[in-house]
């Protein structure tokens, strides 16, 4: 087993001084934090317990955190803070003079953290609510990212994403200084002997547990996370890596809090583990294992976009049509987002899939990254963007998964593409195959209401949904604009008056049970399987990806069983409780 020192691995440029100004004075006079510490009436050595049981909050910066709050005061721009709790590293770089976004999924630590800042700091601090993975930002927006000891509650899937939006997120030259609890640490540390066997015998994640309850003390973990993703030093280099990053430094360091004994450790001061890593000047993309078409295999009206990843095609109205590519399997898995939405809808499918398929997500005209210069938003249109980006040979084999309008566009798609569609798989789409017709005056009328009075982005989830979801849709939505959402609505009515009922490859719904009922029966009469998923409202791959991917795979399997499993794909369909 490599155990990495608190050290530089490689030789870096040195670092700008630090400004020798005085901090600028940032919380109040009466700090409320020290209200909650006496109304909990238990000492943690200089912690404080967080209000959402996943752990405590140190008083003081600790390594890593200290490095961010100063490169945060000279670098200047906004920085991130994920994970924030009360915020002492957001008000250690407001201190500095940075312009701060601080981001939990706790609304309580947020009003705390608003109370403790005076009202001239409260001018450069963002607050924001939402949970990893799912948050997102705009490209090249922050200076520096900082997660303290947030990393170990999400799954591998999980951290390969959140890593590579930060790449997304960061400016040129930006970092992100992040540490975690190592597998010496915490309840978890009682499986360390496991954890240092799994990573003998090769495993990429060795201190990952997936169902805590079945492990440990119900004490422990009743209320807490569900699962722990204990983190060393290798994986964090390799991870990092892998998303684009140049480490700068990793390595274990000794315990911060009142527990400061590390527990079947081969040596002190490993009960954590920190990485700072910069984004490179000239950028380059995240790698992948992506096999990119070269601009000489494109078809003529497809150019690459100029970064691992990412293309463009043209549909065949001329409309520019961006994509993601990942992976090289010899099937592809081609994701068409619903009306409203873009490519980004599926980055929980994405990384789970990508190491046994070439997966596609295409921007549909009018969304995302793709033109809307188009006359008329058709879903048989919508099926020439998705026919523009598989064809030409980017795999042998297709199989089309679309949710909401993808459904229909799927269905569209599959003639165009030939004989290499597989199969297909609806997502909360296709809802009922034998519809009840509508003359032209009624189908006016039912357009007509949905733009007077559009579905609010909270009522496509149950009410325990996340803000952060609904936040997605409101944003994505918005930038498509009304214009188009209403047309494309009106012309999807207008095919699902004739849907296809008669398929040459395998059709799957796997449908929610709470946003629209499913026709059952004819479903089954035209030989369609259904896959009801309970808990969710219309997005079932945003509100319960775990359970989805599980789903999702099974299927695959049955449709595609020539696949043949790699390392990358390794646990992908395993299943497991949603975060």
């Amino acid at each position: 087993m490599s155990l990495t020192p608190l050290t530089s691995q490689e030789p870096t440029a040195p670092e700008t001084a630090a400004l020798s100004r005085a901090p600028i004075a940032v919380t109040r006079e009466h700090d409320v934090l020290e209200d909650l510490k006496s109304a909990a009436a238990i000492d943690f050595g200089g912690m404080v317990a967080t209000l959402n049981r996943t752990g405590v909050m140190v008083e003081h910066l600790i390594p890593y955190s200290s490095d961010f709050a100063d490169f945060a005061g000279e670098r200047g721009g906004e920085v991130l803070d994920l994970g924030c709790a009360y915020g002492v590293a957001s008000i250690a770089a407001l201190e500095r003079g940075a312009r701060v976004v601080a981001l939990d999924m706790e609304q309580k630590h947020l009003d705390i953290l608003e109370q403790r800042v005076n009202d001239e700091s409260r001018q450069h601090l963002t607050l924001r609510r939402g949970t990893l993975p799912d948050v997102d930002f705009e490209d090249e927006r922050f200076t520096a990212v900082h997660a303290s000891r947030v990393m170990h509650f999400l799954d591998p899937d999980g951290v390969r994403l959140v890593l590579r939006k930060m790449f997304r997120w960061l400016t040129p030259g930006g970092k992100v200084f992040l540490s975690t609890d190592s597998p010496y640490f915490g309840y978890w540390a009682s499986k360390a002997a496991a954890y240092e066997e799994r990573k003998r015998a090769g495993d990429p994640w060795p201190g990952y547990i997936d169902d805590v309850a079945a492990h440990f003390d119900p004490a422990h973990v009743v209320g807490g996370p569900s699962l722990i993703n204990a983190i060393d030093p290798d994986v964090f280099r390799r991870e990092c890596e892998a998303a684009g990053f140049v480490v700068e430094r990793v390595g274990f360091f000794g315990a911060v809090g009142v527990d400061r004994e590390s527990y079947g450790a081969p040596g002190p001061d490993m009960e954590h583990v920190g990485v700072i890593a910069r984004k490179p000047m000239d950028a380059p993309a995240p790698r992948t294992t992506a096999t990119l078409p070269t601009t000489a295999a494109l078809p003529a009206t497809a150019t690459a976009a100029g970064s691992a990843g990412a293309a463009a095609a043209r549909s065949a109205d001329g409309t520019r049509i961006h994509y993601r590519i990942r992976g090289s399997g010899p099937t592809a898995l081609v994701f068409i987002h619903g009306l409203g939405c873009d490519a980004s809808y599926w980055d929980r499918q994405i990384p789970s899939f990508e190491g046994r398929f070439t997966v596609i997500a295409p921007d549909l005209a009018g969304h995302g990254r793709s033109g809307k210069d188009r006359r008329k938003w058709t879903v048989e249109a919508f099926a020439q963007d998705v026919a523009a980006v598989v064809e030409h040979g980017v795999a042998r084999d297709v199989v089309l998964i679309g949710h909401s309008l993808g459904g229909p566009v799927m269905l569209a798609a599959a003639p165009l593409l030939g004989g290499s569609v597989q199969g297909m798989i609806g997502v909360d789409t296709l809802h009922n195959l034998d519809p009840k017709r509508l003359d032209a005056v009624q189908l006016d009328r039912f357009v007509q209401s949905f733009s007077d009075q559009p579905v609010k982005a909270g009522e496509l989830f149950l009410d325990t949904a996340r803000q952060d979801l609904i936040e997605l849709v409101e944003r994505t939505r918005e930038q498509v604009g009304g214009a188009i959402v209403s047309a494309a609505f009106r012309e999807m009515l207008t095919y699902l008056q004739d849907v296809p009922k008669h398929f040459d490859v395998p059709l799957v719904l796997v449908n929610s049970t709470s946003w629209m009922p499913t026709n059952l029966a004819a479903a089954h009469r035209y030989g369609v399987e259904v896959d009801l998923v309970e808990g969710v409202g219309h997005f079932v791959m945003l509100e319960a990806p775990d359970t989805f991917n599980a789903l999702l795979g099974r299927h695959i399997d049955r449709i595609a069983p020539r696949t043949v499993p790699g390392d990358g794909g390794r646990g992908a369909f395993a299943e497991g409780a949603d975060g």
